[in-house]
């Protein structure tokens, strides 16, 4: 039945309190027809005809908004001016707060003048059109017309009745508003018109050339509207991009609203009739097992809408029936990442894949985390072109997909070409940093020096401040760095292994080397005399400040004890060393020698050679001991190279160990570089592609060699159907000839 333009204020005041059902039964069973009519009504009436306490303090709380606000009360038809008035300019008054919001229009069929058609359904369908508003404006709207025999079913004209009302309670900027509704025959609704159309046509006829940035906003400007429903305690039911219009080339607004319910405040979600039809492809699993609907099988769509607009509207779980769709949930498979989603929203789109409804976010944190995951944007810092990588100018704006400190490419969208594909990460500086350079922030690394080789010092660092720079990037300036002092006196390692040199004949010869001629000066790396004993008897070396470990050189063994003189009847003529009268006041610690031209018995030249070929007896453990280091040296080679053999089998199956062996090889023993040589020779032994196309594919695919084969596969099927459809159309072609 249709409601009674009399009583159309009593519907709408029902309606703000999901009590809508009972409007008959108040207006037929309580005769209430003007507001004042309340005041003689009792609680057990309401009781009477079905209402619940808790409904009836609703319904109470409405009626007391209804008498305080500023409305006219008397009938629609007065309003109708008023109202209009509101409507005029294209933008509704909506009120202060949902229970002062002013009716929507009742409209005349005759100030409506359609045009094309936008779409059709089951329902009836959608026409572009002109509404000449009472005071002269004409505003572009869109006229949702009901086929003139559904008109007369009553499920049809409760849902269409239920979808007005629900409209008119809604004012939010990316939610479409409703202008008003013809209550002739056909049914008509009139709502405000979005330019643009429909996202989902609008990504299939640009498909992969659309700013990936302005799909995040989209979907920051889907979640918010989202949010005011979840706040308004609506569930959408139907959230795809089918139903995203574009109002403005930076604006989406949701509609379609014909599957919408309210939930009570008792209850937190709504089970669907067995008879109705649903997008079972966007439907959470609970929706699809029993038909639960609730604002977190709402999240559920609106991941799976995200997912339609990274892949400019492709079909999620194409080919597949519901029964198998909640087959491949309930065993934890989800929708693949899109090729050109950033990494950041796909981790969201996870989270709204939660298989338990209570682990998945709500559209208050949703708006939170889609801010988080903007994409990062970046500029380039110059030209670069190279082949099968993405051209960039300088300055360029890039939208970044991957990106990794670990990574020397990154995979980005030039905002200028929209093209996608991989450029240098040392490209890219910040896009703040670009828009406005701090004065004392140092440039890019095009403008410093590679350091120099051995060191991590840089020869010179550019500025735009001429007094910040410093040195040359091609030689090293006078006033650069140079070693210190100590370096320039300490001896190399070959100079200090001098003494190791002689040979066992210069020490058994007894002869004195150069190092112990009377009366020379040396000094050690501290700068402190070295008495000639020392520097000719001791083979100790002084350890080089400059090793950062010493594990690798075994030292020489201690020095031995010195032979007993007394008992080889040597005497030993005292004589004081040698030093210059600068002297410092270090006095050697060991026992003074014969001077060279007292010649020695027999019995000391033995002793002495004995002591020289000393520290020579145990250089047989030394030599045993480094032949040992060797073995244990090339076991731990031998299991490296085992270690990096299982490692990339591990990662691409199905290969040989010769296979392995010889990636490895041919990449300088690298894994990830043999991996990724491997699953590339995997992917063209398909022989469905060139090798750059199956590069570009692993490296879309992040070289996930089972999703790149899949998607080769998919996409050979594709080609291969789509030419055999052309040649049934030739050959069809031909016969009719």
């Amino acid at each position: 039945m249709l409601m009674d333009k009399d009583t159309q204020w009593l519907y709408q005041l029902l309606a703000e309190v999901q009590l809508e059902k009972f409007y008959t039964r108040i207006r037929d069973g309580l005769n209430i027809t003007r507001i004042d009519h309340f005041n003689y009504v009792k609680d057990a009436d309401f009781e009477y005809i079905g209402i619940s306490k808790p409904a009836q303090r609703r319904l109470w709380e409405a009626v007391k908004r209804y008498k305080t606000s500023g409305r006219s009360r008397n009938k629609v038809s007065s309003n109708r001016s008023a109202d209009a008035e509101h409507w005029a300019g294209g933008v509704p008054n909506m009120g202060v707060e949902a229970g002062t919001r002013a009716l929507p229009s009742l409209i005349q069929d005759s100030e409506l003048v359609l045009g094309e058609r936008l779409g059709s359904g089951s329902f009836g369908v959608v026409r572009k059109g002109d509404w000449y508003t009472p005071t002269g404006n004409v505003l572009p709207v869109a006229v949702k017309s009901l086929k003139s025999d559904m008109s007369r079913q009553a499920d049809t004209l409760k849902d269409f009745l239920q979808e007005v009302t629900v409209m008119q309670s809604l004012d939010h900027t990316n939610i479409i508003r409703l202008y008003g509704v013809v209550l002739t025959q056909p049914l008509k609704m009139v709502t405000e018109l979005a330019i643009g159309g429909s996202l989902y046509d609008i990504l299939r006829l640009r498909q992969y050339k659309y700013p990936l940035m302005r799909l995040w906003l989209f979907g920051a400007q889907i979640a918010a509207g989202m949010e005011y429903l979840e706040s308004r305690r609506y569930i959408h039911r139907d959230l795809a991009a089918r139903n995203v219009l574009l109002a403005a080339k930076e604006l989406v607004k949701i509609g379609d609203f014909g599957l919408m319910r309210g939930l009570s405040q008792d209850k937190d979600h709504y089970v669907m009739a067995s008879h109705r039809r649903i997008p079972f492809a966007w439907c959470a699993p609970e929706s699809l097992r029993t038909g639960s609907f609730s604002h977190a099988s709402d999240v559920w769509m609106y991941g799976v809408t995200l997912w339609e607009m990274f892949t400019f509207c492709e079909e999620p779980w194409c080919g597949l029936s519901g029964r198998e769709i909640l087959w491949h949930v309930e065993r934890d498979t989800r929708l693949e990442k899109p090729p050109d989603c950033p990494q950041e929203l796909f981790v969201m789109m996870k989270k709204c894949w939660a298989f338990n409804p209570a682990d998945r976010p709500s559209f208050a944190q949703l708006t939170t985390m889609v801010a988080e995951a903007k994409p990062m944007e970046v500029h380039v810092t110059r030209d670069f072109v190279e082949p099968r990588k993405l051209q960039l100018a300088a300055n360029d704006a890039v939208t970044v997909l991957q990106h990794s400190k670990e990574l020397a490419e990154w995979l980005g969208q030039n905002q200028r070409t929209l093209n996608i594909g991989l450029f240098p990460a040392i490209l890219a500086i910040p896009e703040s940093t670009a828009s406005n350079p701090p004065p004392s922030q140092a440039v890019t690394p095009a403008f410093i020096s590679p350091p120099v080789k051995g060191s991590l010092q840089h020869t010179g660092h550019g500025d735009f401040q001429p007094e910040n720079s410093w040195g040359s990037p091609a030689r090293l300036e006078d006033g650069g760095w140079r070693p210190g002092p100590a370096r320039e006196r300490e001896p190399t390692n070959l100079k200090k292994m001098a003494g190791m040199s002689r040979s066992l004949e210069s020490v058994l010869s007894g002869r004195p080397s150069r190092g112990q001629t009377p009366g020379a000066v040396r000094v050690d790396q501290h700068g402190r005399l070295l008495p000639p004993v020392m520097e000719s008897n001791s083979m100790m070396m002084p350890r080089d400040p400059r090793r950062m470990s010493e594990a690798s050189v075994n030292p020489p063994p201690p020095r031995p004890p010195l032979p007993n003189l007394k008992h080889l009847h040597i005497k030993a003529q005292k004589k004081p060393p040698m030093y210059p009268a600068s002297a410092t006041s270090w006095m050697p610690q060991f026992p003074a020698q014969k001077p060279a031209q007292t010649q020695p018995s027999q019995g000391a030249a033995t002793g002495s050679n004995l002591i020289k070929m000393s520290p020579m007896n145990r250089s047989t453990s030394q030599l045993n001991e480094d032949s040992r280091e060797r073995d244990r040296t090339r076991e731990q080679e031998k299991l490296q190279s085992q270690n990096l053999v299982t490692q990339v089998m591990e990662a691409v199956h199905g290969v040989t160990i010769e296979e392995v062996q010889s990636a490895l090889q041919r990449n300088d023993g690298n894994p990830l570089r043999a991996e990724k040589q491997l699953k590339l020779e995997q992917l063209y032994s398909l022989s469905l592609c060139s090798k750059e196309d199956c590069n570009k594919i692993l490296t879309l695919h992040q070289w996930n060699l089972q999703h790149a084969s899949r998607y080769l596969m998919r996409w050979s099927r594709e080609d291969r159907a789509a030419a055999s459809d052309r040649e049934r159309q030739q050959i069809s072609a031909e016969r009719r000839v």
